[in-house]
């Protein structure tokens, strides 16, 4: 049999033939069955196989050059078991016929780890050999053997260890794959369990009792004093930053360049020590601390019909059960108004009907017994008739919610939204209201009505304070200016 590097020298031409033929047409073989080269157990390291890529190197030497977790066969080179150095192709003994195979294959006569049938080889250089059209040799009629050559793989594993440094360092590199496993579940461990300790010295942030000191600027005359400032803001304990500070990120250590291997996988050891380190000191000096640290978000745009801008301190903090005071700034920019109805009074000599915004009064002006049998609600383009039957006693008076005769259309119309005092100054709508009626012991029905034009800025103002504008119809009018800097006086 040649020699490894005269079988290479050889047959340097005839693997350039191989190459050109491809894969072309299926390899016959008769396989015979042969146990895997294994090595001992009292040889294999690590927890988990590990798998190194073996190539050939500059020079005709031998290499690895990635490490990797990954069973799949390489497209180059082969697949060794880094934990005892065992192949991890197939190294079976194959009873092959001449054809073309590719370079990795375990028929290919070029295949640096196997054993061809003694004259298989003068036979191909010797033979006249030419290309055939399905890819098959010809000339070459006979089978041949071919077995696994595990001296010669072994040499190569032995250049291809001295070459990437493993030759010194396999060792130790699985046993800081071993030392980062164990690091990781420790740490989390530990940290998950300081985490918990922690999150329990904080109680429920909604019993946590707040002092807000606020400050209100902007449109002060449209604020009625109506938000529970408490729901502008939210406390966040940092226990939930932390829990992101002390989350460990698993290190991808493999693949790897086998050359560097050791090296990448103690640089996530030392990082991820440091990272531990830092979030065990955060964790302990909370617990010790005995002082509750909040993230304090007023990031809110709009509430309760206002909209505004908020400001507030990044974070506040709190010792036992002791009171928390908040300075909160409110920059009130403008107001949503829902259901916005004029303050108008209609009568004849037995009825009176007032509206005052957001209810309607039916007063009996007669000494008999009145029903209001049908009312309508005009706004703008939109109407909507009720049969509601409202019996008054005689001097009486009877008060229904305006939204019990308006539609969902009237709702619509009726709604504000943004709105800022130059808007609502320069704004009006129609508003009528109609009611159908009869006194008891009469035949006769009449209906009372009235529409007006009103300024939007007015029918505001009466809504926020009662009587502060005089509705009279829009075309006379005389509307005052806003107060839109009013001092906010805290109830």
């Amino acid at each position: 049999m040649l020699s490894m590097s005269r079988r290479r020298h050889a047959f340097g031409g005839f693997a350039v033939l191989l190459l050109a033929a491809g894969c072309g047409g299926t390899p016959q073989q008769r396989e015979t069955p042969a146990p895997e080269v294994v090595s001992s157990d009292n040889y294999y390291i690590g927890d988990n196989d590990v798998f190194a890529h073996l190539e050939p190197g500059p020079g005709g030497t031998w290499m690895f050059t990635t490490v990797t977790e990954s069973e799949v066969q390489p497209s180059k080179g082969y697949l060794v078991r880094l934990n005892d150095l065992a192949p991890a192709f197939d190294t079976r003994t194959a009873e092959c016929t001449p054809q073309a195979y590719p370079p990795t294959h375990r028929c290919n006569p070029l295949h640096p780890f196997r054993d061809k049938e003694v004259g298989v080889i003068d036979k191909l250089i010797n033979g006249g050999i030419a290309a055939g059209t399905a890819g098959t040799v010809t000339e070459l009629t006979r089978t041949y053997d071919t077995t696994f050559d595990e001296a010669a793989f072994n040499q190569a594993v032995d250049e291809a260890l001295t070459n990437s440094g493993l030759d010194t360092e396999r060792q130790a590199f699985f046993a800081a794959l071993e030392e980062y496993a164990a690091i990781l579940e420790s740490s989390r461990s530990e940290l998950q369990r300081l985490e918990r300790e922690t999150n329990e010295r904080y109680r429920d942030t909604r019993a946590v009792r707040l002092d807000i000191d606020a400050t209100v600027t902007g449109l002060t005359g449209y604020f009625t004093d109506d938000l529970d400032f408490r729901e502008l803001i939210e406390l966040v304990p940092q226990t939930a930053r932390r829990a992101n500070d002390i989350a460990i990120e698993k290190k991808k250590l493999l693949p790897c360049d086998a050359s560097r291997c050791v090296q990448k996988a103690r640089l996530a050891i030392a990082s991820t020590r440091t990272h531990v380190d830092r979030a065990r000191s955060g964790l302990l000096e909370h617990i010790e601390s005995g002082t509750d640290v909040y993230d304090v978000r007023c990031d809110k745009t709009a509430h309760g019909g206002y909209l505004f801008t908020l400001g507030c301190p990044d974070e506040l903090s709190r010792a036992g059960f002791e009171h928390v005071r908040v300075p909160l700034s409110l920059d009130i920019r403008a107001r949503d108004f829902d259901g916005l109805y004029p303050r108008i009074d209609i009568a004849d000599r037995r009825l009176g009907i007032g509206i005052d915004g957001d209810r309607v009064t039916f007063t009996n002006l007669t000494s008999s017994f009145l029903s209001v049998m049908a009312q309508t609600v005009y706004y703008n383009s939109q109407l909507k008739t009720s049969s509601a039957s409202i019996d008054v006693a005689p001097g009486a008076a009877v008060t229904r919610p305006v939204s019990d005769f308006v539609s969902p259309e009237i709702e619509i119309e009726s709604s504000y939204r943004q709105m800022t005092p130059d808007k609502a100054k320069g704004a009006s709508f129609r508003f009528g209201f109609a009611a159908k009626y009869r006194i008891a012991g009469e035949v006769d029905e009449t209906t009372l009505m009235d529409a007006r034009t009103f300024n939007v800025g007015c029918a505001i103002e009466n809504r926020l304070r009662p009587g502060s504008c005089v509705e009279l119809p829009v075309e006379n009018a005389q509307v005052r200016d806003f107060e839109e800097s009013r001092p906010y006086v805290p109830n």
